[in-house]
C-alpha cells in the first residue's frame, strides 16, 4: 500500500521518494519471491530521472532470480527504465542479460521436447 502511494505521487514529491529507495533496495533482496517483485516494480515505477542509477543493479539481480514472477518483474522493468533513459539500458548489457535467458529458456524447451 506505501508503495502505491509513493508510486502515485513521486512526481510530486521527488525527495519523498529519494528517501524511500533504501527500503526498495533492501526489500529487492527479500526472501519471499513476492516481496522483491512488488518492491522493484515499484522502484522502476517512480519514473524520476534522478533515481535511474539506483534502478540498475536491482534489475539486474532480478534477471538471475530463482522465481518466474521476479524475473518477469526485471525484464517488464528494463521496459520502464529504457522509457525514463533509453542511452542507460543501450550502454549497459541488460538487452543482452534478457537475449540470453531466452537462449536458455529455448534450450531447455527444446531438451524436454526430445525426450517426449
Amino acid at each position: 500500500m506505501v508503495y502505491l502511494y509513493l508510486c502515485n505521487y513521486a512526481q510530486e514529491h521527488p525527495d519523498m521518494a529519494l528517501m524511500c529507495i533504501n527500503t526498495m533496495h533492501r526489500d529487492c533482496n527479500n526472501e519471499d519471491p513476492m516481496v522483491r517483485g512488488l518492491a522493484l516494480r515499484s522502484l522502476c515505477s517512480l519514473r524520476l530521472p534522478s533515481i535511474v542509477e539506483y534502478i540498475s543493479e536491482p534489475l539486474r539481480h532480478s534477471l538471475t532470480d530463482n522465481n518466474a514472477y521476479v524475473r518477469k518483474t526485471g525484464v517488464m522493468g528494463i521496459l520502464k527504465l529504457y522509457h525514463l533513459k533509453p542511452e542507460m539500458v543501450k550502454e549497459s548489457n541488460l538487452v543482452d542479460l534478457i537475449y540470453n535467458m531466452i537462449q536458455v529458456s529455448a534450450s531447455r524447451f527444446s531438451e524436454s521436447d526430445s525426450t517426449i
